[in-house]
């Protein structure tokens, strides 16, 4: 019944949040993880040093954006769970 429920979230707002996050990640100029690299940086350490903080407002307002959507979704909850303990208050 929870895996359902899950897989439904995941289903209905993974593409939104993939389109979000692209939006991010194609603003980053390549430029960035090569003057990394040219530092001495692996290709991980730039990633973790210099792209993913450039990634965190992107991936802050994806998560947001899909918590907003599941806390709004009461209808797939009520179809999905059939067992009254399960309920939520």
């Amino acid at each position: 019944e929870y895996w359902g429920l899950i897989v439904v979230y995941l289903v209905s707002t993974l593409p939104f949040a993939t389109i979000m996050i692209r939006g991010f990640v194609v603003n980053i100029p390549v430029e960035l993880e090569e003057s990394a690299m040219v530092d001495g940086c692996t290709r991980f350490q730039a990633f973790r040093r210099v792209i993913f903080p450039l990634l965190a407002p992107g991936l802050a307002a994806a998560s947001i954006f899909a918590l907003v959507n599941a806390w709004n979704e009461y209808l797939f909850a009520y179809i999905l769970i059939n067992d009254n303990s399960k309920y939520t208050l």
